[in-house]
């Protein structure tokens, strides 16, 4: 590609391209890592909840018997 040209685009170099694919990475890697984490977080929240109601409702009187 010629860089003299006036439809070459910068960004498509082979200098620049190796950059550009780079960040793009790390950006998309960046996105999909907090898209997992909040999923997680909400998943243990959920899970603390339901155990935490389950736990509430089966508490029965103990009866201890001495002998």
């Amino acid at each position: 590609m010629d860089r003299n040209s006036i439809n070459s685009d910068l960004l498509l170099t082979t200098d620049n391209q190796g950059r550009v694919s780079y960040w793009r990475n790390v950006c998309g890697f960046w996105c999909l890592g907090l898209c997992n984490n909040f999923a997680y977080v909400v998943m243990l929240s959920a899970a603390h909840d339901i155990l935490k109601q389950q736990e509430t409702n089966n508490t029965l009187p103990v009866r201890v018997r001495l002998c």
